[in-house]
């Protein structure tokens, strides 16, 4: 059985490699392209392209998900406990105990 600390250090491990994979590959991605017969320009233009395109999906999920209709169609924030209103002041109404 292993720590929370265990475990939240995997998770920076992973994010730390997930971080720098494509600084790492990049490079390696060129070569391979260079090697296959395209000029060194080229390669590394192709490998531009791919991660523009992928960095405007990316950036296009992210405007989408905290757009402000997305945010307004989160029911939790929108509701208190049991349907009611937050702030309604009635029993199970999500408000704390004397209406305060």
């Amino acid at each position: 059985m292993s720590s929370p600390r265990a475990a939240d250090a995997r998770i920076g491990g992973a994010l730390a490699l997930a971080a720098a994979a494509p600084a790492l590959f990049a490079p390696l991605a060129v070569l391979a392209l260079a090697d296959m017969g395209l000029g060194l320009g080229t390669a590394a233009a192709i490998v531009f392209g791919v991660f523009v395109v992928v960095t405007i999906v990316l950036a296009m999920i992210g405007m989408r998900r905290l757009s402000a209709r997305a945010m307004a169609e989160d029911e939790p924030l929108q509701r208190g406990v049991g349907g009611q209103p937050v702030g309604s002041g009635e029993p199970g109404g999500g408000d704390l105990p004397g209406g305060k």
